[in-house]
């Protein structure tokens, strides 16, 4: 592979952990003043994922864009007004017991539909493989949203230390882990998650369009990471 080529990818690696890292404080946290700064830290960013041939994606980065520009327009009372809106929206979506969203893997995968199941089991194994606690960051089952794209974040900036080390043959297991998320995890069930925020009879200001950017962009995300361990598979060969 080139020198050209490498950096590139490390560029797509490390955009990538900033993506996921922030997908994860999304689902793990509510709106706050300091995740409105990162969400306007990564404007210029989200436009630059945009696809010919990815709908959704295109949609969601619009649709937070346009959250982002709407929010510095206003000051003072509308401003906190605005915040607040979306603050309960977030809290009716996800902190209302059982009438929220479920945000973990095991409900919609479990044959009882019930938390702390099979798909928990697993994720902690992954993250103990890695030597990290996650319930040192949140306290929540392993198999939450939130975790899923962390361990992502992780994933993403151990493959861009591995590019700067031009170590193709580990680079190829961190993309292998990466897949094994997308195949065992995220796809088994984060289309019916978005679906129901979307699905969700409550006025939405911005969480219908975060579910639409997080569906297109781990879409994406997988296609990439296929069409690159075709390439590194080659080229071991």
């Amino acid at each position: 592979m080139s020198e050209n080529y490498l950096n590139n990818l490390y560029e797509i690696f490390k955009g990538s952990e900033v993506i996921y890292k922030f997908l994860s404080r999304s689902y793990f946290e509510p709106v706050s003043d300091s995740y409105f700064q990162m969400l306007n830290d990564l404007k210029e960013y989200f436009t630059m994922l945009e696809s010919d041939d990815n709908e959704l994606l295109n949609k969601g980065i619009k649709g937070i864009v346009k959250v982002i520009d709407e929010r510095n327009c206003l000051e003072n009372n509308q401003l906190i007004g605005y915040d607040t809106e979306i603050l309960r929206e977030y809290t009716a979506l996800f902190c209302l017991g059982s009438a929220s969203i479920p945000m973990t893997e095991s409900v919609y995968t479990s044959e009882n539909n019930l938390e702390m199941q099979e798909s928990r089991d697993d994720m902690l194994k992954l993250f103990s493989s890695e030597k990290i606690n996650p319930r040192k960051l949140y306290n929540e089952p392993e198999d939450h949203i939130g975790f899923e794209t962390y361990i992502m974040s992780l994933y993403n900036n151990m493959a861009g230390e591995l590019i700067e080390q031009q170590d193709l043959e580990l680079l190829k297991n961190i993309v292998d882990k990466q897949l094994y998320i997308h195949d065992e995890h995220l796809s088994k069930w984060l289309k019916i998650f978005t679906a129901n925020i979307l699905n969700s009879p409550i006025k939405k200001v911005f969480y219908d369009k975060l579910a639409d950017f997080t569906e297109g962009y781990i879409s994406e995300n997988h296609k990439f990471l296929l069409d690159l361990k075709k390439m590194l598979v080659e080229t071991n060969n």
